[in-house]
């Protein structure tokens, strides 16, 4: 298997220098790699799957974290059908936009009871200085 790829790989090198130099025919280039012992390819060939090594579990970390992730998504989709009653998730959005008009309608009853208050207040305040007046007047 080793022997064959290096094959293949010399015969590339000859036709890369066939397409550079336009020789017409393989014979006429020289292939300066014909005196290479396969031995010599050992540790590169040990090098390249180092690498690969590496980039497989670097990929294999990456595609773990992906499930974990689509994992707990999957849980949080489904506590959310389970705490909204309901049975599918293509109704999620509807109930959520009708969850947010109701909460934008809280919002407004809340700061209109706010502006309400302030008001009475501000009443209050001035009802208890007029009473003050009215009892100053009066003593």
């Amino acid at each position: 298997m080793v022997e064959e790829n290096i094959k293949l790989e010399r015969d590339r090198k000859k036709d890369n220098l066939l397409n550079k130099k336009n020789f017409k025919k393989k014979s006429d280039v020289e292939d300066p790699n014909d005196d290479e012992d396969i031995s010599d390819r050992a540790p590169i060939l040990q090098a390249l799957t180092d690498k690969w090594k590496l980039i497989i579990k670097n990929k294999k970390e990456i595609i773990e974290k992906y499930i974990k992730n689509a994992t707990l998504i999957a849980e949080a989709f489904d506590r959310m059908t389970l705490y909204l009653g309901v049975d599918n998730i293509e109704a999620l959005p509807a109930i959520i936009d009708k969850m947010e008009s109701q909460m934008e309608s809280i919002q407004t009853w809340t700061s209109k009871l706010t502006l309400e208050e302030e008001t009475l207040e501000e009443e209050i305040i001035e009802i208890s200085q007029t009473i003050k007046l009215i009892q100053v007047n009066i003593l």
